[in-house]
């Protein structure tokens, strides 16, 4: 057993832009703004290097984005195109190792500490990683190895694009000592702020403040955590249990939204299409969550879990829509929203009641949705749709 971890981070490189070009070569070169029209009230969900050079960033207004870079390729989001490619990679890294975590669409750690007699070490695997992701997939991927994850995730963004960076156990302090202290887990703008005010602008130099100073600043749980990242301390695992692989669907508005009722008929489309892509893949989900951004472009999440997994459009949709009910988007109104579904599980046959009899309405349900299935496979999936979403709607049922 090896006493040193050995974890690597993967994150890969303009990830929407890039799944854009593979699909249309022309784009190579280019400045990529994947997101809303460029003409409406959007936001930039991702963009290539190029791009960026002109100060375009995600989450920025996309009528920002047309005004620093004019000249660049706008192109929708194509989540569900994004979600298969996701796919096909953390099935690459998976071949590695069963302690995978991923912890976005484009993003994973691996613990390779017992792969070495397998593949090497950390190093090789690391290359191994990267040629076989670009091989496989045609896309780049920027890797970061190191003996824990806040040292592996700083590493693979430090290199970028096309990044390799390897921090060895013995390199950890002098690698990260140079660096600002906004490079800490953790260090926001606020706590930036509060740091420089201590005169504290680098790791190195947090490393060697007492904890007591930095007390006076901050909590005494956060001057713990900052002291031991900027030790190169950091024991957290890769969780292979996590919640990171999710389907979802957001809508941004032309004009900011305050009507529920509007909300509700939209996040029920977004059920629909979510399920319908769910079961496409045979699985079922625990957890739905909504997804929504006030007018300051501050997102936020809000779950609830089931107590077994579900195919269900309905049954996911009565938790969207509680999750709605209670919220009041702090009194403001919403310029995104959203739901997705996430904690996946293989797919399973539904519950017997207590008389070993499936529930009437689960099988009443469950066929309704394979007909629409079925419907939307042969003649697309606009083909048919719920009465609630027809422009005459009453909207107040499903």
């Amino acid at each position: 057993m090896r006493s040193e971890r050995t974890i690597i981070h993967v994150d890969m490189d303009c990830f929407y832009a890039a799944v854009e070009r593979l699909d249309n070569p022309d784009l190579n070169g280019k400045a990529v703004i994947v997101g809303a029209d460029p003409h409406g009230r959007g936001v930039v969900s991702a963009c290539s290097y190029e791009a960026r050079v002109y100060g375009v960033h995600s989450a920025m207004p996309i009528r920002e984005a047309k005004k620093r870079c004019p000249h660049g390729v706008f192109v929708p989001v194509n989540m569900h195109r994004y979600e298969k490619m996701s796919g096909h990679i953390m099935d690459i890294l998976n071949s590695f190792t069963d302690k995978t975590e991923q912890v976005s669409v484009d993003e994973a750690f691996l613990d390779v500490t017992e792969c070495f007699k397998l593949f090497g070490n950390g190093a090789q695997i690391g290359r191994m990683i990267k040629e076989r992701v670009l091989t496989q997939t045609g896309l780049v991927a920027s890797v970061g190895v190191a003996p824990c994850k806040f040292v592996s995730k700083i590493a693979s963004d430090l290199g970028k694009p096309d990044g390799f960076v390897v921090v060895a156990p013995d390199e950890v302090l002098t690698f990260l000592h140079p660096l600002p202290v906004g490079k800490l887990w953790g260090v926001g703008k606020q706590t930036e702020k509060l740091l420089h005010a201590l005169n504290l602008k680098t790791i190195g130099q947090v490393h060697a403040c007492p904890v007591e100073v930095l007390c006076a600043k901050i909590s005494d749980s956060s001057a713990q955590f900052l002291k031991e990242l900027a030790a190169g301390m950091d024991t957290r695992t890769v969780e292979t249990l996590g919640e990171a692989k999710s389907m979802s669907e957001e809508r941004t508005f032309q004009e900011d939204v305050g009507d529920k009722q509007l909300l509700r008929h939209v996040l029920l489309e977004q059920t629909d299409e979510v399920m319908r892509r769910l079961r496409e893949e045979n699985m079922k989900c625990r957890t739905a969550y909504l997804i929504f951004r006030n007018t300051d472009f501050t997102k936020h999440t809000r779950r609830t879990t089931l107590n077994r997994p579900t195919d269900s459009s309905n049954e996911i949709f009565a938790c969207i829509e509680k999750l709605l009910g209670q919220e009041d988007f702090y009194g403001k109104k919403v310029r995104l929203i959203g739901m997705g579904v996430t904690h996946f599980g293989d797919d399973q046959e539904p519950q017997l009641d207590l008389f070993g009899q499936k529930k009437t309405e689960e099988v009443k349900t469950k066929s309704i949705d394979a007909a629409r299935d079925i419907i939307a496979q042969k003649f697309g999936k606009d083909t048919l749709k719920r009465a609630a979403l027809t422009p005459q709607a009453d909207h107040t049922r499903p």
